[in-house]
């Protein structure tokens, strides 16, 4: 395992037809650290994530996501290389109404035998999970859509974690939440991303955060290769 959770080098992406670029000479973001990544709408913040997770490919230069080279693979194998070793918290959480709290947990683990193989080596089961984040195990098998919102964003989180992905990423996952609810939220992700020993790379507007990471990256600076 590298001892980088991402490393980019002379990257260069242009959607078509545009005429901004998002160009960063040099990011590297230490396995095991917690990074807050802020920027104001509009800088390129979705496009670096979607270039994080495989979903788009630079024009040029380097994405390594645990010391693998994302832009060397093919679709399928970048495909497989998310599913194993990146979770993603959703601003919006991305929930699957029709499923079951259990079912949307360990939903990353149909689509990955090497996440299902870690959260059984683990026992990153999902009941531990739901006691983890302070939610009842009673509710594992109820529909999803019948939680509190704030119950639907650990959710979230415990989907994320579960088969310990060497990154989490996530988008805003605080915007709709009050201070004491924030500040709860917080802790409970932070102890489960060092549990699971992931790297978490954390992107929000809200600037009250930065105190709570390793790291505070503003997305200008990487575009001017600071």
């Amino acid at each position: 395992m590298s001892d980088d959770a991402i490393a980019i080098s002379d990257l260069s992406f242009r959607w078509p037809g545009s005429q901004t670029s998002l160009q960063i000479k040099q990011w590297r973001l230490a396995a095991g650290r917690r990074c807050y990544l802020h920027g104001p709408s509009g800088s390129g913040k979705t496009t670096l994530l979607n270039l994080l997770c495989g979903l788009l490919l630079p024009e040029a230069g380097e994405i390594r996501i645990a010391g693998q080279c994302l832009n060397r693979m093919r679709a399928q194998q970048r495909d497989v290389f998310r599913a194993d070793h990146i979770g993603v918290i959703f601003q919006q959480f991305n929930l699957l109404a029709h499923l079951t709290v259990r079912e949307n947990i360990t939903l990353p683990l149909t689509f990955s035998p090497a996440r299902r193989a870690r959260a059984e080596k683990n026992g990153s089961r999902v009941e531990a999970l739901l006691k983890a984040l302070e939610l009842p195990v009673s509710i594992a098998d109820s529909p999803v859509s019948a939680l509190s919102t704030g119950q639907q964003q650990r959710i979230a989180v415990a989907r994320a974690l579960i088969g310990d992905p060497a990154l989490i990423i996530a988008d805003e996952p605080t915007s709709a939440l009050d201070d004491d609810a924030r500040e709860r939220f917080l802790a409970l992700l932070f102890a489960q991303v060092e549990a699971s020993g992931s790297s978490l790379l954390f992107v929000s507007h809200d600037r009250r955060l930065r105190p709570h990471f390793d790291e505070v990256v503003a997305l200008a600076d990487l575009r001017e290769g600071a």
